[in-house]
């Protein structure tokens, strides 16, 4: 009856530690895939950023150089306006201010 019992316990040992050693590998797996997705949504995230940095960086670059225009047909108009001989520069900006203005 004792060796019965001794064999069972070593039994019930072995399929107790089986057990944790899968529920172990299992628990490896899931971590790995979470890590696997994670990476892959950290990477999707920063795709997106880059791509929105472009974006806004393009908006900006346009306005600028709008604005610049815009400001280069102020100059050549506050020259005439105050009278003054305007530069052949000066005189080229207004009238391309003057043909887009009329497109317009």
């Amino acid at each position: 009856m004792k060796n019965n019992t001794s064999k069972y316990f070593k039994y019930a040992i072995g399929e107790i530690v089986l057990v944790v050693i899968g529920i172990l590998i299992a628990l490896s797996i899931n971590n790995w895939n979470q890590n696997r997705l994670d990476k892959i949504k950290s990477e999707e995230y920063h795709q997106r950023i880059v791509e929105d940095l472009d974006q806004f960086n393009t908006i900006l670059y346009k306005e600028s150089k709008r604005a610049l225009q815009v400001n280069k047909y102020l100059h050549a108009t506050v020259q005439i306006l105050k009278g003054k001989e305007l530069t052949k520069k000066n005189k080229d900006t207004l009238d391309f201010a003057l043909n887009n203005y009329l497109k317009w």
